[in-house]
């Protein structure tokens, strides 16, 4: 019996105490006096940015398999993979979104699409955090220089699983995996035929550079315009919930958010992370934590209600 979904299920529930028990913390009167300052127009505002950020992406990974499932069915499939993976840790979203395209396409193009998107995801994350960065401290904001100096670092940590990926995939990842499963006896029913999967595979993805530049590129273009837009969302709910900062500051702001949550994201967790992390990057920027936690919380809620509008597109839809 294996222990991955047991594991999810403890690991989810585990960051869900942990978040509802930091909201307690606060208190439960704050936070909803807090969020009540998100009215109807900003509210309207953040989840048109949601559905934009998420319809860039979709739009991103319909590139990878050559735009062989129509615009609105890619959008509901990569929304609900987006939403598995903010509550389901271990990648479970990333899983479904794969096991989706496989209604339209061949496993083999599905995987390699899903592989690619979430590769170049890690070029783009971190590189909008490095733009934001700049730009904040371009624009002359007063955040102390050694915060600067820390979050510089910490943007540069979070390009470190990209060049991890690279290597892992310069180096045969697929293949190597295989050969492990092997060697252990995980793999057993017809492991050659596993062996030239995982070869395929391999080489699909280490020559998509090669062979489909210019959709690299778009897919490089579609997934920075999406992380602006997220950029664009963190200072609508900063300036919604009444944090008085200018745009250089909350540059900042954003690039630190972004690259914590996204170093943490090794953790086996999902639900609290963003929290957790707006909590300690507020303290050290000398603002009210308990502002960056609703502010994390009204993103969150934010990414909710874009990606259930997203998901509806899947509703009614034969495969």
């Amino acid at each position: 019996m294996s222990l991955r979904a047991p594991l999810r299920a403890f690991f989810a529930l585990a960051a869900l105490g942990a978040l509802l028990w930091l909201l307690d913390r606060i208190g439960w009167r704050q936070v909803a006096d807090t969020l009540a300052r998100v009215g109807p127009a900003s509210a309207a505002i953040l989840v048109a940015l949601g559905v934009t950020e998420s319809l860039l992406d979709a739009m991103a990974l319909r590139v990878t398999i050559d735009g062989r499932i129509g615009p609105a069915r890619m959008l509901g499939y990569h929304t609900a993979g987006a939403l598995m993976n903010m509550v389901v840790p271990l990648e479970a979203g990333e899983v479904l979104k794969g096991t989706l395209l496989q209604r339209h396409v061949p496993a083999h193009d599905a995987i390699t699409g899903t592989i690619i998107w979430n590769y170049i995801f890690k070029i783009t994350r971190p590189g909008m955090a490095l733009v934001a960065a700049l730009a904040g401290i371009a624009a002359g904001s007063p955040v102390d220089s050694r915060i600067k100096a820390m979050l510089l670092g910490a943007v540069a940590l979070a390009f470190v699983p990209y060049f991890l990926l690279r290597l892992a995939l310069r180096g045969g990842m697929a293949v190597a995996m295989v050969r492990v499963g092997k060697l252990f006896r995980i793999v057993r029913k017809d492991p050659q035929v596993w062996l030239d999967r995982a070869t395929q595979l391999d080489h699909a993805v280490r020559s998509f550079w090669d062979t489909r530049r210019s959709d690299f590129l778009r897919v490089l273009r579609l997934q920075l315009l999406a992380r602006f837009c997220s950029w664009m969302s963190t200072l609508v709910v900063l300036r919604t919930l009444g944090l008085d900062v200018g745009f250089g500051t909350a540059a900042l702001l954003h690039a630190s958010l972004s690259s914590a949550e996204y170093l943490l994201l090794f953790l086996p967790a999902r639900v609290g992370v963003a929290e957790g992390a707006a909590f300690f990057v507020f303290r050290l920027y000398g603002f009210d934590p308990t502002l960056g936690v609703v502010a994390a919380l009204v993103v969150r809620l934010r990414s909710i209600a874009a990606n259930l509008i997203g998901a509806s597109f899947m509703i009614g839809r034969r495969p």
